[in-house]
């Protein structure tokens, strides 16, 4: 079944394409000797000779990421010396110094085929001595990266605990480390083993989708391409598929938060990514107009992301813009040929081109009830609570340190276990002041929330102040009348009903205005003839049904019923009538009142 060996189990071919390729070193080579001779007579479940591992491990980084650190080499050719075979620290250190020797010690201890990642405790002593070292974490995920491609031959147990553990740790690992490329293949293996069904379904919408056609890509590459010729700048147009495991993810995400329906990838935006490569961002600003100019009518203002002035904290670097077609939506990433080279590699892009600093990926790791988290050195309480949850993370009260309520301005110490208490949506933002102790891409989150709850405010406050006006004229809200609400303040550019309340609330429309409008609109209690009820108060069988017997009572008519639902469980109803004078409004006032102990009301306005 397998070529014939040597006596260290290595085939004439094997030897070959080392000799020639690989051993740029003595170093390198000695390692490659020693782990075939330590590792003689060990054998994979596959039947291959042990070593077998080894090489591939050391190939997937000189050869696919073309990595020619000896040390590094080294290192991954010994991986698994230190716990496999009978060699010890002191001998590594003899033969191969401590550089190399403290690479094979860490990786060593990242091992995950036995309990050690599963045992979060004997991990946890593992990562508190040291932060993690980029060049460890690049072996110990091309260890796994060889471990996943050949995992077919494990019990269909071990392929989804495998598979599980990857998704859970390597996969966030080198996310961590902008190794893009790498986590998309980690996390697709994985999905294969975990649900392969799943994995299928999904792969074949891909396939099938109208994004994916020949015809639709020849005509999107084509035009960004003319685009670029026809401006005079000098770039490139490429174009990729993202992940089957991250498009999964992605619909589930639309699904939960209502904006698609099963099966509907048409919002995912970077089913397919066309990349716009230039020399320089000077040109990656200048191409932006020009899209933008040339597909106005598809431009999706609500998903922009500017990651050239303000990289993700991983590194990556780009332009993004989407376009809406009817095919679906489209992601068009602008950047340079070098960020985009870093891009997809990550700390592999530093590496071998000699980058010696790799302090800004140096790690840590936490544990928290949502997973492991691999974070900056600097990371704080409030970078991880906005990681951990961007949704919950901006409300967020403390962090809990191994079991102790801390600020979230703390620094989240290597290897403990972290918990928040977390705020409810609705409630206070976290205190703006923590901007200061976050990482900037939390930063960027955090200023967008709270400007975003300063204009929720500002737009209720609108409402309140409308409403007090509107209230003599027998309404309180201006969509109960059809198409006042595009009628007032019609002289506006942005004719948004939220974007009028928001300007009412801020104090940049007077009270004068108002009233001006709404008289110059004919909205008053005479020329309307409308009647407004408004009921806060706690559910209750058969509110509706006596309300609407009352009014039937004194002669009204409904007009429009509005409900909806407030904070504690109440509800807010607002009944608009036709048909009622003064007098019967005091009396449906009075008895609406009198009835509200009664009927659980904890607001009545009649106006």
């Amino acid at each position: 079944m397998f070529p014939e060996r040597d006596k260290f189990g290595l085939s004439q071919k094997d030897n070959i394409f080392f000799n020639d390729l690989l051993i740029t070193s003595s170093l390198v080579k000695k390692a490659y000797e020693t782990a075939c001779r330590e590792h003689l007579g060990q054998y994979r479940k596959t039947g291959e000779p042990y070593v077998e591992h080894c090489k591939e491990v050391a190939k997937i980084i000189c050869n696919e990421w073309e990595i020619k650190d000896e040390l590094i080499l080294s290192a991954a050719l010994l991986h698994d010396t230190l716990e496999d075979t009978n060699i010890n620290m002191q001998q590594l250190i003899s033969e191969f110094g401590e550089d190399v020797t403290t690479l094979v010690e860490n990786v060593s201890k990242f091992r995950s085929d036995s309990k050690s990642i599963e045992d979060k405790e004997t991990l946890k002593k593992i990562v508190r001595r040291s932060y993690i070292d980029p060049r460890v974490a690049v072996i110990k995920l091309a260890d796994r990266l060889h471990n996943m491609r050949t995992l077919s031959v494990m019990t269909e147990k071990q392929k989804i605990s495998k598979s599980q553990e990857t998704i859970e740790v390597y996969a966030k690992l080198a996310k961590s480390l902008g190794m893009w490329e790498v986590k998309i293949e980690l996390e697709d293996l994985s999905f294969f083993y975990i649900n392969p069904e799943g994995y299928k379904k999904t792969k074949d919408r891909i396939e099938s989708d109208p994004r994916n056609d020949e015809l639709f890509i020849s005509y999107i590459e084509s035009n960004l391409k003319e685009l670029i010729s026809s401006s005079d700048l000098k770039g490139e147009i490429h174009f990729k598929l993202n992940g089957i495991w991250a498009i999964n993810k992605k619909e589930e995400k639309n699904i939960f938060e209502g904006k698609s329906l099963p099966g509907d990838y048409s919002k995912v935006n970077d089913l397919i990514s066309y990349r716009a490569l230039f020399k320089n961002t000077t040109d990656c600003y200048k191409f932006l107009g020009i899209l933008h100019n040339f597909f106005n009518n598809h431009f999706d203002e609500k998903r922009f992301d500017e990651f050239i002035a303000k990289p993700r904290e991983n590194g990556y670097s780009a332009i993004q813009t989407t376009l809406n077609f009817p095919e679906g939506a489209v992601e068009v990433a602008i950047t340079t040929f070098e960020r985009e080279d870093f891009n997809n590699d990550g700390v592999i892009n530093l590496i071998k081109k000699g980058e010696r600093n790799l302090n800004q990926f140096t790690l840590k790791l936490v544990f928290t009830p949502y997973g492991i988290w691999f974070l900056k050195k600097e990371a704080t309480g409030i970078d991880l609570a906005v990681m951990c949850s961007p949704e919950r993370g901006i409300y967020s009260k403390s962090v809990l340190i191994n079991g102790e309520k801390k600020p979230l301005s703390v620094n989240i110490p290597n290897a403990s276990d972290v918990d928040f208490i977390w705020g409810n949506n609705g409630e206070n933002l976290v205190d703006p002041k923590l901007i200061n102790y976050a990482l900037p891409q939390t930063k960027n989150i955090l200023e967008e929330a709270i400007i975003q709850k300063n204009r929720e405010n500002l737009v209720k406050k609108g409402k309140l102040i409308l409403e007090k006006i509107l209230s003599s004229r027998g309404l309180l809200d201006l969509s109960d009348v059809p198409g006042l609400e595009s009628k007032f303040l019609g002289r506006l550019p942005d004719q948004s009903c939220d974007n009028k309340y928001f300007l009412i609330g801020g104090g940049y429309i007077a009270d004068e205005i108002i009233i001006s409008d709404l008289d110059q609109l004919g909205i008053n209690k005479k020329s309307i003839g409308l009647t407004t009820i408004k009921i806060i108060g706690k559910d209750k069988r058969g509110v509706l049904k006596n309300l609407s017997a009352i009014i039937a009572d004194f002669g009204g008519n409904i007009y429009g019923i509005r409900y909806g639902k407030k904070e504690k469980n109440n509800y807010l109803l607002r009944i608009i009538i036709e048909g009622l004078n003064l007098e019967k409004e005091e009396s449906i006032r009075k008895l609406l009142k009198d009835m509200a102990k009664k009927m659980h009301f904890n607001e009545v306005v009649v106006v």
